[in-house]
């Protein structure tokens, strides 16, 4: 994947765009001829903007609402701790304040952010002192694979959503290291991140009537390792309680896959790279918390297992599957163990996945790729890492049914795309759905399979691997907007592609069903059908988006019996 001019020139227009919003910050904060409306919430009063949607209407947005006291000092690693009060009596909240520090994603070359900073942002189409009725919300948590977060409207403007009626909740959360280093023998018991969201949807749950929502219809959506996040707070009673029904965007976390290897041990590296020289835990957690985060952040990347070296998305501080039972725990048992527990979920669930997921991979694994012709690089994570594992043989199997007698790497990138897109999404999000399907039969789940390519799927340009299908995150922009993203026209394929991403998250959203008129939008999203726990074969029944959309059945078969197959003959999972 070679620098080119084109890449080039996108890195441009996405510079002066990202400096064009920055200013707007400024202009925003002390701009005196805006409507500015105040909403009292539990810790002070916040003032906001009232702005148009695209269409004229009105709506109003309240942005970097902090929601934790600043997780410093001896906060570091730790639950986050309520914020009882703002500092001033009417808190500006008609901009953006920096995010948490972290590594800017895809390229991780910088570091942005601050560690004092948790914050999340309401967009309302109206408020209750305009008599409005209460609108359904969507909590939405960011992608970054853990090591990267933002809730900027640069990356992620909810006006498409908002404008179908509903209120938008984006909330930034802590990252890397400071998110989720893990040390319980110190007290630390991992998961940070995750507890943020958590404390955020409780917040809302308390305060979004005051902007217009229903704490009783709250929707939890997640792209990417946000989606892995929602999916762990689906499993999680304790968080469960705040929220009615998710939606997953590339990403889930049925497996162990999701979670770090040797986290205690990778906490014990990083401090030895500081300098520690203490025999214990104690003198471990000393040096981490006296630590610049900066140094933090910018160290993480030296911190590998040998379990994660071939992982094409090496996202090394990760959640972690919790070893003590508490009241802030997230989540203390495998995935896998819950959803097989017989009938114990009923909320409804929202997945879909992107044709060529794998793109991601292949960008962040770009300078290792011939690493690949070795066969146990191509043993995917899901499978696990016992000893009885055949990793050899195993990568045989995989390479020839990928490759062939082809050599991996950039002559054979539709091949590699493909391995990419089952190693690291779509075989989880099959076996996830085949789970559900089994052992949840309550559970209406509707799963979409992404496919269209068209003028906004700005992702694969980004990551700077050319394909002709959807990377991963190239759905974004039909559902969320930025100031880059082009102004189509209203006859556009874009702009019906648009129309059909939007209608069927807000309608999930609204009612739990994704189509509940199916003459609205010219089509009828079946969910996947429950299969009987002593069934072999499984059908994954899905709505390929893409014009015109379709119901389709088992997309890349395959693909999906090859790794049921090897699943089988590898694993316990099925």
């Amino acid at each position: 994947m070679s620098v080119t001019p084109k890449w080039l020139q996108l890195q441009l227009v996405l510079s002066v765009w990202y400096i064009i919003h920055q200013l707007k910050q400024i202009l925003l904060r002390f701009w005196p001829f805006l409507e500015r409306p105040i909403v009292k919430v539990s810790q002070g009063r916040v003032r906001g903007v009232t702005a148009k949607l695209p269409n004229g209407e009105r709506y109003h947005y309240f942005k970097s609402i902090p929601y934790s006291r600043p997780p410093v000092g001896e906060l570091r690693f730790r639950p986050p701790v309520p914020l009882e009060r703002f500092e001033q009596p009417v808190l500006n909240c008609s901009y953006e304040r920096p995010d948490f520090i972290h590594y800017q994603a895809p390229l991780d070359k910088f570091i942005f952010g601050t560690e004092s900073s948790l914050h999340l942002s309401v967009f309302t189409p109206g408020l209750p002192s305009e008599g409005a009725s209460r609108y359904p919300v969507i909590v939405f948590l960011p992608s970054g694979g853990f090591r990267a977060c933002t809730n900027s409207t640069f990356i992620f403007d909810p006006e498409p959503i908002v404008l179908e009626g509903v209120v938008v909740v984006t909330v930034g959360y802590r990252v890397g290291p400071l998110g989720f280093l893990c040390l319980p023998d110190a007290g630390i018991s991992g998961n940070a991140g995750l507890k943020d969201q958590r404390l955020a949807l409780k917040w809302v749950h308390e305060n979004i009537c005051q902007f217009g929502g229903d704490a009783g219809n709250v929707t939890l959506m997640g792209l990417s390792a946000g989606a892995w996040s929602a999916y762990l707070h689906y499993l999680a009673p304790n968080s469960r309680k705040y929220f009615h029904r998710i939606i997953c965007q590339s990403g889930d976390a049925c497996t162990d896959s999701v979670f770090q290897l040797d986290p205690e041990e990778k906490a014990r590296k990083l401090a030895q790279l500081l300098g520690c020289r203490g025999s214990t835990d104690r003198d471990v957690l000393d040096t981490l918390t006296k630590a610049p985060a900066k140094l933090l952040t910018k160290l993480q990347k030296k911190i590998c297992s040998s379990g994660e070296i071939s992982c094409p998305m090496r996202f090394i501080f990760r959640p972690v599957i919790e070893r003590d039972l508490t009241a802030d725990s997230i989540i203390c048992q495998p995935p896998e163990q819950i959803l097989k527990s017989y009938d114990t979920l009923r909320m409804p669930i929202m997945s879909n996945l992107c044709s060529a997921e794998g793109v991601l991979g292949i960008m962040m694994s770009r300078d290792r790729l011939d690493q690949y012709n070795q066969e146990e690089w191509l043993v995917p994570q899901f499978l696990g890492h016992s000893e009885k594992l055949d990793r050899q043989s195993v990568g045989i199997e995989v390479k020839q049914f990928y490759f062939g007698d082809r050599k991996v790497g950039q002559s054979s990138l539709a091949a590699l795309c493909d391995f990419m897109t089952d190693c690291t999404f779509a075989v989880t999000s099959c076996l996830s759905a085949e789970w559900i399907a089994r052992y949840q039969p309550n559970v209406e789940h509707y799963h979409s399979y992404f496919s269209y390519n068209g003028r906004l799927n700005y992702a694969k340009a980004v990551l700077n691997v050319d394909v002709e299908e959807a990377s991963h995150g190239d759905d974004l922009y039909y559902l969320f907007s930025a100031p880059f993203v082009k102004k189509l026209p209203k006859d556009s394929d874009e702009y019906r592609v648009r129309e059909i991403v939007v209608k069927t998250v807000t309608n999930f959203a609204k009612c739990g069903d994704p189509t509940p008129d199916e003459s609205l939008l010219g089509f009828r999203w079946r969910p996947v059908a429950p299969t009987a726990p002593n069934t072999t074969k499984f059908d994954l029944d899905c709505l390929e988006v893409n014009l015109p959309p379709r119901m389709i059945r088992n997309p890349n078969p395959e693909r999906k019996e090859f790794w049921r197959k090897m699943i089988r003959e590898n694993t316990n999972l099925l």
